[in-house]
């Protein structure tokens, strides 16, 4: 996932790590996004969505990104192998 913030939110966050609020970027990041969660969700609201998500079809977005490559990375390289293959016929 890529996210695109303000260069102005940017240097706020920033700010937060050069102050040791944070130790990354990415760590506040994570809380951000993981404390609004908590907000939007009950536990039994998160408990139910979760489990719906997983009966969807489809590969699991974790598995295109447990090695650290971004699913677009992974994406675009299958399809490019999907390209060479047909040339071959």
């Amino acid at each position: 996932m890529t996210v695109r913030l303000p260069a102005d939110d940017l240097a706020l966050i920033t700010s937060l790590v050069s102050d040791k609020k944070f130790e990354t970027e990415s760590d506040f990041v994570r809380t951000a996004v993981s404390d609004l969660l908590a907000q939007l969700f009950t536990p039994e609201q998160r408990e139910k969505t979760l489990t719906a998500v997983s009966r969807l079809e489809g590969a699991d977005i974790s598995d295109f990104t447990a090695d650290g490559s971004g699913a677009e990375d992974v994406l675009r390289e299958a399809l490019d192998r999907s390209m060479s293959d047909r040339k071959e016929f």
